[in-house]
């Protein structure tokens, strides 16, 4: 219920005693209710910075969609609770809710909120993220995570493509939320899906890679990329037994 006050307190402190201010680059991340709130405060966290500060989001597993799908209803209802119970709209991007005025808590879905957002985006995503089941109402059926892995697919690229000479996403088909920034995953038979979304590689690079490749390049702040991002994506239809244990299909 204070996290937006926590976060304003601790970014405060990290830049007065601590060198935030003067940083060169900087990336913000965060998984799931994290990777959510990366996108909230994503023009936040840059405008905190030095106009010098190279800058962009990451959020991995945080592309929670607003959708129509048979679950989508209650997911709005469960999120808008949520915005309004903990006094959220005012950490909503603000760009976003001056273009939603009638509805601003609707800035708190990823693809509605990141069009609005100036700073670089890396989307990282399972295309049949099981934390969608529910929200998409597919279940873990073939057919049912099919057409959502497919609402999933056409809305981070509609998304990503409101600036797409800065955001790119790097989508696996991966039966797992969150991951992407693991090291040294193992299976086991704790975590039997340990090695998901780390070991997957697209085009010949892993989703750290993209990143990196992201990253360098872009220049300053404020300033786009000369050429469009690519987006990585794997394509195959669910399930894919290859896709998450190194190599692309």
């Amino acid at each position: 219920f204070r996290g937006w006050l926590n976060l304003e307190a601790v970014v405060s402190d990290v830049i007065a005693r601590h060198g935030l201010g003067s940083a060169t680059d900087v990336i913000v991340g965060g998984d799931s209710a994290g990777g959510l709130a990366t996108y909230w405060s994503a023009d936040w966290w840059q405008q905190r910075l030095s106009p010098n500060t190279r800058f962009g989001v990451a959020p991995d597993s945080g592309f929670f969609l607003n959708t129509s799908a048979p679950g989508g209803e209650v997911w709005r209802k469960n999120l808008g609770w949520i915005v309004s119970q903990m006094n959220s709209t005012g950490s909503l991007d603000s760009s976003c809710r001056t273009a939603h005025l009638s509805n601003p808590s609707a800035c708190a879905f990823p693809n509605v909120v990141l069009p609005h957002i100036s700073a670089p985006v890396f989307v990282m995503q399972g295309q049949v993220d099981g934390v969608m089941d529910s929200i998409t109402g597919s279940g873990k059926t073939v057919t049912g995570r099919n057409i959502a892995k497919a609402e999933i697919l056409a809305s981070v690229k509609a998304a990503v493509a409101a600036r797409p000479s800065q955001n790119t996403a790097f989508l696996t088909m991966c039966d797992e939320h969150c991951g992407q920034w693991g090291a040294d995953q193992n299976v086991s038979a704790l975590h039997p899906a340990a090695v998901a979304d780390y070991n997957v590689t697209i085009d010949g690079l892993t989703g750290k890679e993209a990143v990196a490749m992201w990253w360098n390049g872009l220049v300053g702040t404020q300033t786009a990329r000369s050429a469009a991002p690519r987006m990585w994506i794997q394509t195959t239809e669910y399930p894919c037994a290859t896709c998450c244990v190194g190599g692309s299909v």
